[in-house]
């Protein structure tokens, strides 16, 4: 492509000339200051008129946060349903093994008193060594 350039005070004309390959280029390059320099002059007005309280742009902004208060809240109650579902599974699971441990210390002879009190020496957490191995042998045998 090329662009003449001619003027009456000069004496010739000017030539300039571009590829196919710079023209777009050219092109996004200017597409892409037009996105920033929009985006960036509705994100100024928008702030300055959601400070001053503008009408109809307080008002909009009063419907955007109010939403996401709203799907936070939501978001918030999802999760806390998951998590008392999740607590409630634990517990009924820990209800039945109980039970069933009732069931083998009664099978096994041992009264349950005698192995509620075995069992906190045994799962004391992060220990290791002799004093470990021989509650764990005392529980096993």
């Amino acid at each position: 492509m090329q662009i003449m350039i001619t003027h009456g005070s000069m004496a010739r004309t000017r030539v300039l000339h571009f590829n196919r390959l710079q023209l777009i280029a050219l092109a996004l390059g200017l597409v892409i200051g037009l996105l920033a320099l929009s985006g960036t002059i509705y994100h100024v007005i928008f702030l300055k008129a959601a400070r001053e309280g503008w009408p109809v742009v307080s008002q909009i902004v009063r419907l955007v946060v109010r939403d996401e208060f709203a799907q936070r809240d939501r978001f918030m109650r999802e999760n806390l349903d998951a998590m008392a579902q999740k607590v409630g599974e634990m517990q009924a699971k820990l209800i039945k093994l109980e039970a069933i441990g009732e069931r083998v210390s009664g099978l096994a002879g041992v009264k349950p008193e005698e192995l509620k009190q075995i069992a906190p020496s045994v799962h004391r957490g992060g220990q290791g060594g002799r004093s470990s191995l021989r509650a764990n042998r005392r529980w096993s045998s």
